[in-house]
Parts: structure tokens; sequence; C-alpha cells
């Protein structure tokens, strides 16, 4: 019993060691002006995304939001635009369940 008592012991301890230094998540440190860099993201206009967006744009980034939603992106950038100043953030539709949207996407992207 005592052994089994050990072994458990030792179990959880090798998982909280592994928990707390492998398995740690960390934080972009990166602080690199974005200036003249252009960036799309796909569902910037929420969650992640809108915080991927906002940090980016806070850096001096050029910042697409491709969404489907056009009122909830027009909202993100909105926000974006005024925790950052930056006036480079923009809405492009973008649906990725349909090839026709994403051909349309590209067609449009690489024209502006």
């Amino acid at each position: 019993m005592f052994h089994l008592l050990v072994l458990a012991g030792v179990v959880l301890g090798g998982y909280i060691f592994l928990t707390q230094t492998l398995f740690k998540r960390s934080k972009c440190k990166g602080q690199a002006a974005m200036a003249g860099k252009t960036v799309i993201i796909t569902g910037g206009n929420t969650g992640i995304g809108k915080a991927t967006a906002l940090r980016l744009a806070g850096r001096g980034a050029k910042v697409i939001i491709a969404c489907r939603n056009r009122d909830k992106a027009q909202d993100a950038i909105a926000d974006i635009q005024q925790e950052t100043g930056s006036t480079d953030v923009f809405y492009m539709q973008l649906d990725l369940a349909s090839m026709k949207s994403i051909r349309s996407f590209a067609e449009t992207f690489l024209k502006t």
C-alpha cells in the first residue's frame, strides 16, 4: 500500500512538473514595428482574431479583417481604431466555406 502511495506521488509530481514547464503557455513577446506590412486576419471580428488585429494595428500594420458579417466587422474595426488610433483597419467579405467567396476575395485583394 505504501508503495502505491509513493508511486501516485511520483506520478502526480511528474505531471505537475511537465504541465508547469514543458506545456506552459507563453505570450508573444515580439514588439517589431509592422509599418508598411499588410496582414489579413480571418475571423478578426471576435475572439483571438480581434485580439490579434488589435495588437497588429497597434504596431502599425495595415489590417484587413476578412469575415462574413459586415456589421460585426465594422463594430470590431471601430473598437480597434478607437483603442489604437489606427486608420489602416479594413473589412473584406470572406466566407471560408465557399470557394466562390475565397476566389472573389483573392481577386479583390490582388487588385487593391
